[in-house]
């Protein structure tokens, strides 16, 4: 079967298209200039020095190769609440303003959340710590003004602001906290602020496992207990028995009669060979005439 058209009928059907392609020019598009000849039929195009910019409610583009879209300023205004969102794309970079943020990654175990001013990133890992490795559920993040690492199944916590390091939110002595880096502290001095590492019932030990621990300052160096007493003990592992030396006080009523102690040895044996020591008293001796001391 063959199909024919006469000229009449192609020349109408050109003018028809030629109309159409004019009309979705003038109505959709910027930046394409469309000519005709005398009878209205289109001859040529021309597209302008900043490409074709496409209008309309809605606009969808499917390819099949690919694609690349630059955009410029795009201020998009959404919501009956006027929310207002900014999308900022160049060539140096990407920016995004918005009132409401929020962007999830990843599945429902390992993922990444960013919520207004809060960035958290959640997940069960394994990793290794002072030699011991476990499996646990982490978060790590910011929020709150802190930036905190949180295990989700032994409840350990570690915050940090620019007052220092603290496992508690509070921070500071009286806040239960298992251990704590304070920066800015003045409690000891009143002319400059300093550093105070601590715990409220844990043990704050210095442990150098190859090298050495150095105590140096300028001025007093001060070891001080509130309840009980010092202890130091050279070569621990390197020499048998009790090798230390203490130092205490005498437990009497009278401040004069809290005679202080330097003990070597064993405090207390039952074959009766505790260690010696030195008793220093307090108080003069009774009945001394000559050489008294306080």
């Amino acid at each position: 079967i063959n199909a024919r058209a006469t000229k009449e009928e192609f020349n109408t059907s050109k003018k028809t298209l030629s109309n159409v392609i004019s009309d979705l020019s003038i109505n959709t598009t910027t930046g394409l200039t469309l000519s005709y000849d005398e009878n209205g039929n289109l001859q040529s195009h021309t597209v302008g020095p900043d490409g074709i910019m496409l209008k309309g409610d809605r606009v969808n583009i499917n390819v099949n190769k690919d694609f690349q879209v630059l955009a410029g300023n795009v201020n998009n205004k959404v919501g009956k609440d006027e929310i207002i969102n900014r999308l900022n794309l160049s060539p140096e970079g990407l920016d995004i303003n918005v009132n409401n943020l929020g962007i999830r990654g990843g599945d429902t175990t390992n993922y990444l959340s960013i919520k207004n001013q809060e960035i958290l990133s959640r997940g069960t890992f394994t990793r290794t710590w002072g030699g011991v490795t476990d499996t646990p559920t982490a978060t790590v993040g910011i929020k709150d003004g802190y930036i905190l690492s949180r295990n989700q199944k032994t409840g350990y916590s570690l915050y940090m602001t620019e007052k220092g390091l603290s496992t508690m939110m509070s921070g500071g002595v009286g806040s239960e906290q298992a251990g704590a880096l304070e920066f800015h502290y003045d409690l000891m001095n009143d002319n400059s602020r300093g550093v105070r590492l601590s715990s409220t019932y844990g043990v704050v030990f210095l442990h150098a496992e190859n090298s050495r621990i150095y105590t140096r300052s300028r001025l007093t160096t001060n070891i001080e207990t509130w309840e009980a007493s010092v202890y130091i003990r050279p070569q621990v592992y390197s020499r048998p028995g009790v090798n230390e030396f203490s130092f205490y006080l005498k437990d009497n009523d009278n401040a004069k009669d809290t005679d202080g102690t330097l003990l070597f040895g064993e405090i207390y044996n039952e074959a009766g060979q505790a260690g010696s020591g030195i008793r220093f008293r307090k108080a003069g001796m009774p009945g001394q005439t000559e050489g008294e001391y306080e």
